[in-house]
């Protein structure tokens, strides 16, 4: 949405916002992997640092090659999209902790 506007200030004020709703995602997702009962915490952690590391490897030249084929505002749009699916997956782990939960008693 900041991009579309196609005005600076509506893209800073989006991309802050968009900064500061992702800015917790990473501790969750390290928190939420030293917590999986099928793995060793410090395993659980490497395999999210390893991920973490190839995107922050890989994200920028896609998002560079989407942005030169269609232009700058639908560059991101591989973001939007991950960002979607986290919250999809965001919805399914909550209820599957809420049964698991339940289960336990």
């Amino acid at each position: 949405m900041a991009l579309l506007a196609g005005h600076p200030a509506a893209a800073v004020i989006g991309f802050a916002g968009m900064g500061f709703g992702l800015a917790n995602v990473g501790p969750i997702v390290f928190s939420a992997a030293g917590r999986l009962p099928e793995l060793a915490p410090g395993i659980g952690i490497a395999a999210v640092s390893t991920a973490g590391y190839r995107g922050f490897l890989a994200g920028p030249p896609l998002i560079g090659l989407v942005a030169e084929a269609s232009g700058l505002p639908v560059g991101p749009g591989p973001v939007a999209l991950a960002v979607g699916f986290m919250i999809l997956g965001a919805g399914a782990l909550q209820r599957q902790e809420v049964r698991a939960a339940a289960l336990a008693g």
